[in-house]
């Protein structure tokens, strides 16, 4: 594979139709010139310059490799004038996945808190199916609820997701008590489809874990769609704490087997392989790991999280930005 210098001289040629002024431009000699030249040629296997005795003239595979690399130079001069732009402002974009219910039910507001303590962040929040397919799309990182990460692929393990058995107050009135994991298969058993769902409940209690295969006649792949379900009275399903805890608070819905839970899920950051995560990446991961592990998961802004970060940001000259700032670019996006 040959590198970008034998390519940058075989463009510099091209462009004076000289191997001297090439040279002379690439402050080289015009032997090493050529050497890259010829070293280009030989490992693609034809010939891109025609040479005489006056001059130097692109073949027709030389012609279409030279537009080639000119597109991909102009790419590469706009990718070093938006990283310039962007340090010299003192800002980096961060491009996160998330899958689509979980992006909208409890990711707004934990990035809000995120914004407003580090100033000199944007982010391009887009939601995709699975969230992991944003890495192949070149995302800095995902954000996934699953019992276990793809294998091979790098991740962090933010908080875990726990899961409780709900029901209505108009549905237990009226059917059978629950009194084990075991009555659950003569329920109505709405079940999700998403993450860690599925027909086999995992519940785990002080006794022991217990893994039951329910049925019922509604199966969603939408947490909030599941949560509507279970208020409306239409059965009992396994829902994510964090999303039912007004409801409980209300009475609207009540815990049932309030010794069990599931306990199998957590929510993970994924990040390609080959990168460790960047500062301000790995800032955010901090500040995610902090709000989905504090007590109620409220809105209120970690102090942990919000302390690393004003420290960053002290460090990095924008203690007054921090107590001034616009709000930051915060985009959610949602493919149709």
């Amino acid at each position: 594979m040959h590198g970008l210098g034998h390519i940058l001289a075989f463009m510099h040629v091209a462009d004076s139709h000289n191997f001297t002024a090439a040279a002379e431009q690439l402050g080289m000699s015009k032997a090493t010139v050529s050497k890259q030249v010829a070293r280009l040629e030989a490992d693609l296997g034809v010939r891109l310059l025609k040479r005489t005795t006056r001059s130097v003239a692109l073949t027709e595979p030389g012609v279409r490799f030279y537009g080639r690399c000119r597109q991909i130079m102009a790419e590469l001069e706009a990718a070093n004038a938006e990283i310039r732009e962007s340090t010299s402002r003192g800002r980096e974009r961060l491009r996160i996945g998330a899958s689509t219910a979980f992006g909208r039910l409890h990711l707004a507001a934990a990035l809000n808190g995120f914004l407003e303590q580090a100033p000199a962040t944007e982010l391009d929040i887009v939601f995709a199916e699975p969230a992991g397919a944003a890495l192949e799309a070149g995302f800095d990182a995902a954000l996934r609820i699953a019992r276990q990460t793809p294998p091979g692929r790098a991740s962090r393990r933010l908080a875990p997701w726990r899961r409780v058995l709900c029901a209505a107050p108009r549905y237990l009135e009226a059917h059978e008590t629950i009194a084990r994991p075991g009555d659950l298969v003569d329920h109505d058993c709405l079940i999700c489809a998403g993450a860690g769902g599925g027909d086999t409940w995992r519940l785990s209690g002080a006794s022991g874990s217990r893994s039951v295969k329910v049925s019922g006649r509604l199966r969603v792949n939408c947490a909030d769609t599941l949560r509507l379900a279970v208020r409306a009275g239409l059965g009992l399903a396994l829902v994510p704490e964090v999303l039912v805890r007004d409801d409980l608070a209300a009475g609207e819905v009540r815990r049932v087997l309030p010794d069990y839970a599931d306990d199998s899920c957590a929510l993970y950051a994924l990040h390609p392989d080959s990168a460790a995560p960047s500062p301000k990446l790995a800032d955010l991961f901090d500040f995610l790991e902090a709000y989905y592990r504090a007590p109620g998961r409220s809105a209120e802004r970690p102090e942990g999280a919000r302390a690393r970060l004003a420290g960053r940001a002290r460090a990095a000259g924008f203690a007054g930005a921090a107590r001034g700032a616009r709000p930051r670019r915060l985009a959610l996006d949602q493919p149709p």
